[in-house]
Protein backbone atom coordinates (compact mmCIF):
# COMPACT_ATOMS: atom_id res chain seq x y z
CA UNK A 1 0.00 0.00 0.00
CA UNK A 2 2.83 2.41 0.85
CA UNK A 3 4.45 1.96 -2.60
CA UNK A 4 1.10 2.66 -4.29
CA UNK A 5 0.65 5.94 -2.40
CA UNK A 6 4.20 7.01 -3.31
CA UNK A 7 3.66 6.24 -7.00
CA UNK A 8 0.36 8.12 -7.04
CA UNK A 9 1.89 11.18 -5.37
CA UNK A 10 4.54 11.49 -8.07
CA UNK A 11 1.96 11.55 -10.87
CA UNK A 12 -0.65 14.02 -9.60
CA UNK A 13 -0.58 17.79 -10.12
CA UNK A 14 -2.52 19.61 -7.42
CA UNK A 15 -3.37 23.34 -7.21
CA UNK A 16 -2.91 24.75 -3.71
CA UNK A 17 -3.81 28.08 -2.11
CA UNK A 18 -0.18 29.15 -1.79
CA UNK A 19 0.83 28.33 -5.34
CA UNK A 20 0.94 25.55 -7.84
CA UNK A 21 2.21 22.29 -6.43
CA UNK A 22 4.06 20.13 -8.89
CA UNK A 23 4.08 16.79 -7.13
CA UNK A 24 6.46 15.21 -9.63
CA UNK A 25 9.25 17.55 -8.51
CA UNK A 26 8.10 18.06 -4.93
CA UNK A 27 8.37 21.84 -5.41
CA UNK A 28 5.97 24.72 -5.63
CA UNK A 29 6.26 27.91 -7.60
CA UNK A 30 5.61 29.72 -4.32
CA UNK A 31 8.85 28.29 -2.90
CA UNK A 32 10.82 29.70 -5.82
CA UNK A 33 9.21 33.14 -6.04
CA UNK A 34 9.31 36.09 -3.66
CA UNK A 35 5.91 37.13 -2.26
CA UNK A 36 2.85 37.63 -4.39
CA UNK A 37 2.64 37.70 -8.13
CA UNK A 38 1.41 35.88 -11.19
CA UNK A 39 2.72 32.50 -12.29
CA UNK A 40 2.44 30.16 -15.26
CA UNK A 41 3.58 26.53 -15.14
CA UNK A 42 3.61 24.82 -18.51
CA UNK A 43 4.26 21.16 -19.26
CA UNK A 44 5.37 20.41 -22.83
CA UNK A 45 5.23 16.80 -23.98
CA UNK A 46 7.12 15.73 -27.11
CA UNK A 47 4.92 12.88 -28.30
CA UNK A 48 6.95 12.37 -31.50
CA UNK A 49 9.94 10.28 -32.52
CA UNK A 50 12.10 13.39 -33.10
CA UNK A 51 14.09 15.56 -30.72
CA UNK A 52 12.84 19.11 -30.22
CA UNK A 53 15.51 21.85 -30.12
CA UNK A 54 14.97 25.25 -28.48
CA UNK A 55 15.05 28.11 -31.01
CA UNK A 56 14.02 30.99 -28.74
CA UNK A 57 12.11 31.96 -25.63
CA UNK A 58 10.55 35.23 -24.48
CA UNK A 59 9.40 36.33 -21.06
CA UNK A 60 9.11 40.14 -21.17
CA UNK A 61 7.17 40.74 -17.92
CA UNK A 62 8.84 38.34 -15.49
CA UNK A 63 11.57 35.85 -14.82
CA UNK A 64 12.02 32.16 -15.47
CA UNK A 65 11.60 29.92 -12.44
CA UNK A 66 12.22 26.83 -14.57
CA UNK A 67 13.67 27.79 -17.96
CA UNK A 68 12.94 25.82 -21.14
CA UNK A 69 15.44 23.00 -21.74
CA UNK A 70 17.73 23.27 -24.77
CA UNK A 71 16.41 19.95 -26.11
CA UNK A 72 13.39 17.80 -25.43
CA UNK A 73 13.90 14.12 -26.23
CA UNK A 74 11.29 12.08 -28.10
CA UNK A 75 8.48 10.75 -25.90
CA UNK A 76 9.42 12.96 -22.94
CA UNK A 77 8.08 16.01 -21.08
CA UNK A 78 9.49 19.14 -19.50
CA UNK A 79 8.04 21.66 -17.04
CA UNK A 80 8.73 25.36 -17.64
CA UNK A 81 7.50 28.14 -15.37
CA UNK A 82 7.55 31.91 -15.11
CA UNK A 83 6.78 34.41 -12.39
CA UNK A 84 6.04 38.13 -12.39
CA UNK A 85 5.45 40.57 -9.54
CA UNK A 86 3.13 42.50 -11.89
CA UNK A 87 -0.34 41.53 -10.64
CA UNK A 88 -1.79 42.47 -14.04
CA UNK A 89 -0.26 39.27 -15.40
CA UNK A 90 2.51 37.59 -17.30
CA UNK A 91 2.96 36.15 -20.79
CA UNK A 92 5.69 34.18 -22.50
CA UNK A 93 6.54 32.15 -25.57
CA UNK A 94 8.81 29.22 -26.32
CA UNK A 95 9.78 28.11 -29.85
CA UNK A 96 11.13 24.63 -30.61
CA UNK A 97 12.33 23.22 -33.96
CA UNK A 98 11.36 19.67 -34.87
CA UNK A 99 12.04 18.03 -38.28
CA UNK A 100 10.97 20.67 -40.83
CA UNK A 101 8.66 22.59 -38.51
CA UNK A 102 8.68 24.92 -35.53
CA UNK A 103 6.26 24.62 -32.63
CA UNK A 104 5.46 27.87 -30.81
CA UNK A 105 4.01 27.42 -27.32
CA UNK A 106 2.57 30.66 -26.00
CA UNK A 107 0.63 31.53 -22.86
CA UNK A 108 -0.77 34.62 -21.21
CA UNK A 109 -2.13 34.81 -17.69
CA UNK A 110 -3.65 38.27 -17.28
CA UNK A 111 -6.35 39.92 -15.27
CA UNK A 112 -9.06 40.91 -16.21
CA UNK A 113 -8.62 39.10 -19.54
CA UNK A 114 -7.95 35.64 -18.13
CA UNK A 115 -5.74 32.88 -19.45
CA UNK A 116 -5.02 32.44 -23.14
CA UNK A 117 -2.87 30.39 -25.48
CA UNK A 118 -3.63 32.50 -28.56
CA UNK A 119 -0.07 32.58 -29.94
CA UNK A 120 0.37 28.79 -29.95
CA UNK A 121 0.97 27.55 -33.51
CA UNK A 122 3.01 25.45 -35.92
CA UNK A 123 5.18 26.97 -38.67
CA UNK A 124 7.54 25.74 -41.37
CA UNK A 125 7.40 23.43 -44.37
CA UNK A 126 6.31 20.38 -42.37
CA UNK A 127 3.87 22.19 -40.05
CA UNK A 128 0.99 20.06 -41.39
CA UNK A 129 2.71 16.90 -40.17
CA UNK A 130 2.24 17.87 -36.51
CA UNK A 131 -0.52 18.91 -34.16
CA UNK A 132 -0.54 20.59 -30.76
CA UNK A 133 -3.05 19.52 -28.12
CA UNK A 134 -3.61 21.93 -25.25
CA UNK A 135 -5.25 21.88 -21.85
CA UNK A 136 -5.53 24.70 -19.30
CA UNK A 137 -5.87 23.29 -15.78
CA UNK A 138 -5.99 26.49 -13.69
CA UNK A 139 -6.07 30.24 -14.43
CA UNK A 140 -5.14 33.55 -12.82
CA UNK A 141 -3.15 34.11 -10.67
CA UNK A 142 -1.46 30.67 -10.85
CA UNK A 143 -2.00 29.27 -14.34
CA UNK A 144 -1.16 25.66 -15.14
CA UNK A 145 -1.35 24.27 -18.65
CA UNK A 146 -0.21 21.39 -20.80
CA UNK A 147 0.87 21.16 -24.43
CA UNK A 148 1.39 17.94 -26.36
CA UNK A 149 3.19 17.97 -29.74
CA UNK A 150 2.15 14.93 -31.77
CA UNK A 151 2.47 13.62 -35.33
CA UNK A 152 -0.45 13.76 -37.74
CA UNK A 153 1.56 12.45 -40.73
CA UNK A 154 5.24 11.50 -41.08
CA UNK A 155 7.31 14.49 -42.34
CA UNK A 156 9.66 13.76 -45.25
Amino acid sequence: MHAFRHRLATLVTVPALTGLVVAATGRTLQQDTPGTGTTVAMTVTNDTDDEMTLVSSTNPQGRWVEAPPITLAPQSSAVMSVWSNDLRGVSFGVRYAVRGAEAVFSAGNRTPYGADIAGTRLEGDAHGSYGISTRIDTCYPAMALEYRLHLTTRPS
